[in-house]
């Protein structure tokens, strides 16, 4: 009797261990890919929103051109570098549309500019036809030199 309690005892030892060191740890395995799965499911979703809105996005007016090929971005860009603006830009992005009128906007600001550069800046892009400077503010900053936020817009056809 007494050898046969020492082997339940020895048999409870071992079960207990094997459920401690195997079972419960195959299970938490799992549940930890599970939730690993889950949130790698998250993120895939979001990822492919993310691109469905690009694609959205590509196709939208601010990424189109008008009829002779050209966009506001490429325009604003190819004179900035013509007058060597460029570094002045501070920021440039797709300002508010209006999809009646169907025209491109961008918002933008350029920064420590002489009076003649942006006079020249401003002739340059009146210069386009269909190009609009629709908002301007000049600012004088410390430095005595001009600080520039405009509104453009380009429409498909001229004036």
């Amino acid at each position: 009797m007494n050898t046969r309690a020492l082997l339940l005892g020895l048999g409870g030892i071992v079960v207990l261990g094997v459920t401690q060191w195997v079972i419960l740890p195959v299970f938490d395995y799992r549940a930890d890919n599970a939730s690993r799965a889950e949130r790698a499911g998250r993120r895939h979703a979001s990822l492919q929103r993310l691109a469905d809105d690009y694609a959205r996005l590509s196709q939208s007016p601010a990424a189109r051109t008008d009829a002779k090929g050209r966009s506001l971005f490429g325009l604003v860009n190819k004179e900035a570098d013509r007058l060597s603006l460029s570094r002045h830009i501070e920021a440039l992005r797709p300002g508010a549309r209006n999809d009646a009128d169907g025209a491109e906007r961008i918002e933008m600001r350029m920064t420590n500019v002489y009076l003649k550069q942006g006079v020249q800046w401003l002739h340059a892009l009146e210069s386009h036809p269909g190009l609009r400077v629709e908002n301007l503010t000049l600012r004088r900053n410390a430095k005595n030199l001009l600080d520039m936020d405009m509104a453009l817009s380009l429409s498909g056809g001229g004036r």
